[in-house]
């Protein structure tokens, strides 16, 4: 009978051949996928690039033709309308108008210590010792309006705000 661990040689190189073949082939086919994964990659940016180039060349005939069309539309505009006259230069402001001069009343039968009582709110004292010697307002709304405008002659505030004694104005 035959040996039961004994292969029959035609088996064992068959196998022996396709083992030593497919390692053999392996680094060229290996390339070769290589190969066909490049070149389909440069096809698909070359095509990416033309499509690019494409519609930038739409882009650029759109805006040259809105271009055109703005240069052409200006054109025609100007033709049709004349130009319109400069404004006229805008008027020289006007002074202020001083205010008027305010000169005091001296109130009959006051003497110069006593305290006069005013009988308007527009009368002063005639004393000159009830009076300070420079005249300056207290008040924030007895100033001018404009701060452009100093009057000349002192005005005179509030009856108020004046003192109302002798003593009182003088320290």
């Amino acid at each position: 009978m035959a040996d039961p661990n004994v292969v029959n040689p035609q088996i064992t190189d068959a196998v022996t051949q396709t083992t030593v073949k497919v390692l053999a082939e392996s680094p060229s086919t290996a390339l070769g996928v290589v190969y066909q994964l490049l070149s389909q990659s440069v096809g698909l940016a070359m095509q990416n690039s033309t499509s690019h180039q494409q519609s930038m060349q739409q882009v650029s005939t759109a805006t040259t033709t809105a271009a055109v069309q703005q240069i052409l539309f200006a054109g025609s505009r100007f033709q049709a309308i004349p130009p319109a006259a400069p404004p006229p230069p805008p008027a020289p402001p006007t002074p202020p108008a001083p205010p008027p001069a305010v000169v005091p009343i001296p109130v009959a039968g006051s003497t110069p210590g006593s305290s006069p009582q005013p009988s308007s709110p527009n009368s002063q004292p005639s004393s000159p010792s009830s009076q300070p010697s420079t005249s300056t307002p207290s008040s924030p709304s007895s100033q001018p309006s404009s701060p452009s405008s100093q009057p000349s002659t002192p005005t005179p505030s509030s009856p108020s705000s004046q003192p109302s004694s002798p003593s009182a104005g003088t320290k």
